[in-house]
């Protein structure tokens, strides 16, 4: 996908709303960008992450580990520095801390939000299993300045506008629906809520998100590197570490 988030996420975070107690949406949405995030790290790492074996030797141990961050502190401080978006209603998430799914739950999520990013990019990227099966590298159309479009790659930017307006239509969904009072009780969403953020916190969280992604795309030219997915990986760090600074504990509750 021409951008890691939120295209990728839109195809498989529907999966919550099928098997609520059994799907970790956290994981399924972490693991499904985790993939793009070795292209400014090194070639070998960056190979196998697009691979089958990159589910096992990155995708997994990057999941668990921002999920663990997720719950421990960043869902309570980056929910509470963003605005709720209306319908959106995004604060309501800093609930994410207050409990944590079964361990298997997120494994197994992880895994599968690791293969729909594979499958995804087999078929919206020129020359790789998907697209061949298919025949999808012929031209489809030449345009002045941007050049050619294959067929995978006209797929890949419909891919993109229909799985972010997949992934924004879940979270609607989830808002309008009241499915996080449902799934973690609507007292802990309540509390959740009711956060004053100080403009000290503010700065904070702003600075430590915003710095890294503008040092990432100034420096990747000069290390012969992406500049956008020198930011991708930049935005998914800084924001974990923004959140952490400015969050508060979550609960340790670990029932389903």
């Amino acid at each position: 996908m021409p951008v890691t988030f939120p295209a990728h996420q839109g195809f498989i975070v529907g999966a919550k709303l099928r098997w609520p107690k059994r799907v970790d949406a956290t994981a399924l949405c972490i693991s499904a960008a985790s993939p793009d995030l070795t292209y400014t790290l090194t070639t070998w790492l960056a190979i196998q992450s697009q691979r089958w074996v990159g589910i096992f030797v990155w995708v997994l141990p990057v999941t668990i580990i921002s999920c663990s961050i997720v719950r421990w502190r960043a869902a309570s401080g980056i929910f509470a520095q963003l605005p709720d978006f209306g319908l959106l209603r995004l604060r309501s998430f800093r609930v994410l801390g207050h409990r944590s799914p079964r361990t298997i739950d997120t494994i197994v999520s992880a895994m599968l939000g690791g293969a729909s990013h594979m499958i995804a990019d087999a078929f919206t990227h020129d020359f790789r299993w998907g697209a061949n099966l298919l025949n999808l590298n012929d031209t489809f159309i030449n345009l002045p300045v941007v050049g050619e479009f294959t067929e995978a790659r006209v797929l890949q930017y419909l891919g993109h506008s229909l799985g972010s307006i997949g992934f924004v239509g879940v979270l609607l969904v989830i808002a309008s629906k009241g499915k996080l009072a449902e799934w973690y009780g609507e007292t802990a969403v309540n509390k959740a809520r009711q956060v004053d953020v100080s403009p000290v916190s503010r700065i904070v969280f702003w600075s430590v998100l915003v710095v890294p992604i503008i040092v990432a795309g100034l420096v990747a030219p000069q290390l012969e590197r992406s500049s956008l997915f020198a930011v991708v990986t930049a935005s998914f760090v800084s924001i974990l570490a923004a959140g952490s600074i400015v969050g508060e504990s979550g609960s340790t509750d670990l029932t389903n």
